[in-house]
């Protein structure tokens, strides 16, 4: 059955525009702090927070596709998957060390989207830039962790179904 996410649930009254909000999230390794998170809200008065469109989440998670300029580039080997830098096309190192990313498109109508993520990062020892690594699996440890932390972020006190 289809999701609808255009009237409120209580009281069936049609969503209008809501405030934006934000949310937060960590784990043991990652933070997710999303600020300007559109939302819808019942014109009646009825409580709760809706997102402001289904896709919401297949937009956030886009955002962490390999054209981000925050994720590495990856070069396959026979034997190893290579992380490079996007500046400099240098071969990454894991100084076991965290960085602070962030996203700032604009979905869905919203003005003031951010999306800082802290999470563990590669480092350039050329041009000191620091990059989250290349996905390498649908299964890959290090985003299946990140996406549970920005699901955390985007479901919390929100509707989405």
């Amino acid at each position: 059955m289809f999701n609808d996410i255009s009237k409120c649930k209580t009281c069936k009254s049609k969503l209008v525009a809501g405030p934006d909000v934000g949310r937060t999230a960590t784990s043991k390794e990652f933070t997710c702090e999303i600020s300007g998170i559109p939302t819808r809200i019942c014109p009646s008065g009825c409580s709760g927070y809706y997102w402001a469109d289904l896709d919401f989440g297949v937009f956030i998670l886009d955002l962490l596709g390999p054209e981000s300029e925050h994720i590495a580039k990856r070069r396959m080997s026979f034997f190893k998957t290579r992380h490079l830098c996007k500046r400099c096309n240098t071969e990454l190192v894991n100084n076991n060390q965290s960085a602070t990313f962030t996203f700032d498109n604009q979905p869905f109508g919203a003005t003031t989207f951010l999306m800082k993520i802290t999470a563990p990062a590669l480092s350039c020892p050329n041009c000191h830039s620091n990059y989250m690594p290349a996905q390498e699996s649908s299964a890959d440890p290090y985003y299946v962790d990140l996406a549970n932390v920005i699901s955390q972020t985007i479901t919390q006190n929100l509707i989405y179904d």
